[in-house]
Parts: C-alpha cells; sequence; structure tokens
C-alpha cells in the first residue's frame, strides 16, 4: 500500500534515516512578530520542516507552500554535519 509523502524528495525514508541515525536533531520554534517563518527558514536552509502546531494544539504537516501562523512551534529536523556511524542492521542510509 503507498501512501503520499508530503515533503516529496527532500524526506524520503533515506533520507530521514540518513538525518535521524546521523548528529541530526529534532527541534522546535516559535514562529511569532518578532521571528518570523521567513527568519526561521533563512537560518535553517537545510532543515526539513515537517509540523507546525497551532496556538490550539492542531498538528498541521508543513509542505512548500505552507505558511504557519504567528503564535505556532515548528518542528523540523537538522541536517547531519557527520555521516552516521551505525544504523540497525537492514537500514540503509
Amino acid at each position: 500500500m503507498m501512501g503520499r509523502n508530503p515533503w516529496g524528495d527532500r524526506a524520503t525514508f533515506r533520507k530521514l534515516s540518513s538525518r535521524f541515525w546521523g548528529d541530526g536533531s529534532f527541534k522546535t520554534t516559535n514562529i511569532s512578530e518578532s521571528y518570523g517563518w521567513t527568519e526561521l527558514k533563512e537560518r535553517n536552509p537545510n532543515a526539513l520542516f515537517l509540523f507546525s502546531l497551532t496556538g490550539g494544539g492542531r498538528l498541521q504537516v508543513l509542505s512548500d507552500d505552507s505558511v504557519p501562523p504567528n503564535g505556532s512551534k515548528v518542528i523540523y529536523l537538522t541536517e547531519p554535519t557527520t555521516l552516521p556511524a551505525m544504523a540497525p542492521q537492514g537500514v540503509q542510509v
């Protein structure tokens, strides 16, 4: 059964595994008037922006055309600075 990948080729299983098993990390940042979506993307050009969590607790998948509103938290995965040392057996990175 195939599903839809909302992040396209930027977040294939292989690329996500590489970030996860490398030294990439999950981070959250609050979006506000003083630090907006544009600034977050400019300061983290290689990050994979995954979700936003609204002030009301709604989880939204972020696609290329998404713009999280002020008051949201953005959840993203950083790019590893080193290659993963070892992944579990059967996982190719």
